[in-house]
């Protein structure tokens, strides 16, 4: 009951126009199917959009998905970014249909591209879509990222690059290192933030360490709190 499927691969592409019919042809000889046309409902005059004009097309496969989806990562070499990977799908883009196996290049379309999203699900889902005695379903029900990942590895030995590190990340890193001085020495070395000439951080109170409403007159470097709390101290008298 919690195995997962491909429950549909979609095939998109954006344009107007003469590109939107090229899209449409190109659509049809990669799934066989006739696509259908998306319009926009809202209206934009620095792209030349308008109500109801027609700015897509969409095919959706769901018999043979697995084969269909295949031949679509074969242009990619088989490589997706673990950033593309949400819960439930996953999206990547095509940039040249030649590059697809049995696709010769056509005259009257050109060298375009589009894009894939496969749709993930789990046995159960029916639930939430029929219409006669419709459930909610839990959140246990979604397709976690991890989850796709390991499908996608194991079902088509799909490579996946990573991103960068975030901050937390780097926290954790600290951590595991708190026991290798001579790694973390090397680390905060060349990570350490640099020493500041300028800006707010320069000016601190000598008094309290406060960086705001400092003051530099007379070589004080104080800020405006200490300097009434001491300033009789000092020498100097308050004017009513």
């Amino acid at each position: 009951m919690r195995k997962i499927k491909i429950e549909k691969v979609v095939l998109s592409i954006g344009g107007t126009g003469d590109n939107l019919e090229k899209g449409v042809k190109l659509l049809k000889i990669l799934t066989g199917k006739k696509p259908a046309r998306m319009k926009s409902n809202k209206r934009i005059p620095s792209l030349g959009v308008r109500p109801k004009l027609e700015v897509g097309a969409v095919v959706t496969i769901r018999k043979n998905a697995e084969d269909f989806l295949k031949r679509m990562l074969t242009p990619i070499d088989n490589k997706l970014k673990e950033k593309q990977i949400s819960e439930n799908t996953f999206s990547f883009g095509v940039e040249e249909y030649i590059e697809i196996p049995g696709i010769e290049y056509q005259r009257d379309i050109g060298i375009i591209g589009f894009d894939v999203t496969v749709v993930f699900a789990r046995a159960g889902k029916r639930v939430k879509l029929k219409k006669r005695k419709k459930g909610k379903i839990p959140k246990r029900q979604m397709i976690a990222k991890e989850e796709i990942i390991k499908f996608m590895e194991e079902k088509f030995q799909t490579e996946f690059e990573w991103d960068k590190m975030t901050a937390s990340d780097w926290r954790k890193i600290l951590k595991q290192l708190k026991n290798k001085p001579a790694i973390i020495q090397k680390f905060l070395k060349h990570n350490k933030p640099k020493e500041r000439k300028i800006g707010i951080a320069v000016n601190k109170c000598e008094r309290c360490g406060r960086f705001g409403a400092h003051i530099k007159s007379y070589g004080l470097n104080l800020c405006r709190h200490c300097f009434r709390e001491i300033a009789e101290e000092i020498g100097f008298e308050k004017y009513s």
